[in-house]
């Protein structure tokens, strides 16, 4: 028999250097794609790849580093509907020898905030103390509830505003909390 206890994975941060594979300053916020993006819906897919595009324009200074899900993929390579667009995007790609030796936790340590759509890396960031925002969209998501959710275009920035301004990052991070001990 097998009782389930709870999350398994261990969230503890680790000291990691990517400094060679992103900026060793400034912001780095993680984009996570889901294993099941195929799963949503067209108009699901083009809010989440314009909202990223609009951050990525509208805060030129912060680096986005795309991270696709090694089973799925479908935010990287040569047709990523990211690709070239801006020098602050960073789309990973695990093929690369530099990428294949970090994991996920590595990578969330790095990281000062992280969006994804609906997904286990949300609870992940969450336990590692990282402000954390989902694409919602469209989607009814109580099961993230508190968590910051995006439903419109504004929202994106707001998560982003909100990161960097001390009294929104508490705020975010308190959510955090209720949401891991729920």
């Amino acid at each position: 028999k097998c009782l389930s206890v709870g999350c398994t994975k261990d969230m503890k941060p680790t000291q990691t250097d990517l400094s060679a594979l992103l900026p060793e300053s400034g912001l780095v916020v993680g984009v996570f794609e889901n294993l099941h993006w195929h799963r949503y819906s067209d108009e699901y897919r083009e809010f989440f790849i314009e909202g990223v595009r609009y951050l990525a324009k509208v805060f030129p200074d912060v680096t986005f580093m795309i991270k696709p899900h090694p089973a799925g993929m479908w935010l990287a390579g040569e047709n990523s509907p990211l690709k070239a667009n801006g020098e602050n995007l960073v789309i990973v790609d695990q093929e690369e020898p530099a990428w294949k030796t970090f994991t996920a936790p590595q990578i969330l340590s790095y990281l000062d905030a992280v969006i994804t759509s609906p997904s286990t890396v949300a609870l992940d960031a969450a336990r590692m103390g990282l402000p954390v925002a989902l694409v919602a969209h469209s989607l009814k998501l109580d099961n993230y509830s508190p968590l910051f959710m995006i439903r419109a275009k504004e929202e994106w920035k707001t998560f982003l505003l909100s990161v960097t301004n001390a009294s929104g990052r508490r705020a975010l991070l308190d959510s955090n909390r209720t949401f891991v001990d729920r």
